[in-house]
């Protein structure tokens, strides 16, 4: 029996919320007058991500994402630098929802949800553990809250459940790490 070894190794995947504070107003009024395509019951901007990066209306906004993304690159991460590859907004009005999805499968490349308008009874978004559908091992719900921001790994499996208040108002961007 002395002979015996025994070696342990665990997959984690961790994700994290960030709670700020940000004047939305003028920038909901931005979005809302946005031109939304309806797809699977979802509705989405299809703007490209350099119109959004740069656009002077959302100026201070992205300032406000990137400064709270740069906290997380630098001190979660250990990084220096992040750049977006694409961001866009969503709104999702009532039983709207996003199936099961992921944001690609680069080990570099994250993800990240800012609620920008929501209510008690907006819908969660759920995460699933890697490994989903084949393993099993539970899930996670974050409840939609204005001013929440969700950064995962772009691999993780997740998707809103139905809304059930009138109007939920997000901004979604994948980023890489430098």
């Amino acid at each position: 029996m002395t002979d015996l070894k025994i070696k342990e190794y665990i997959f984690s995947t961790s994700f994290y919320e960030i709670y700020t504070h940000f004047n939305e107003e003028k920038i909901k009024e931005y979005v809302k007058k946005l031109n939304y395509q309806e797809n699977d019951n979802c509705k989405t901007t299809y703007y490209s991500n350099e119109k959004l990066i740069v656009e002077d209306s959302l100026k201070e906004f992205m300032e406000h994402i990137s400064k709270h993304i740069l906290v997380y690159v630098t001190q979660i991460q250990n990084k220096t630098n992040f750049s977006f590859t694409d961001c866009w907004f969503q709104i999702y009005n009532y039983e709207d929802n996003h199936e099961v999805h992921t944001h690609g499968v680069n080990l570099k490349q994250y993800s990240l949800i800012y609620y920008m308008q929501s209510s008690v009874d907006s819908g969660a978004t759920r995460f699933y553990p890697p490994g989903f559908p084949y393993i099993d091992s539970g899930n996670i719900d974050i409840r939609a809250e204005d001013n929440k921001l969700v950064i995962f790994p772009s691999y993780l499996a997740h998707q809103a459940l139905p809304n059930k208040d009138k109007e939920r108002i997000i901004f979604s961007a994948n980023f890489t790490i430098e």
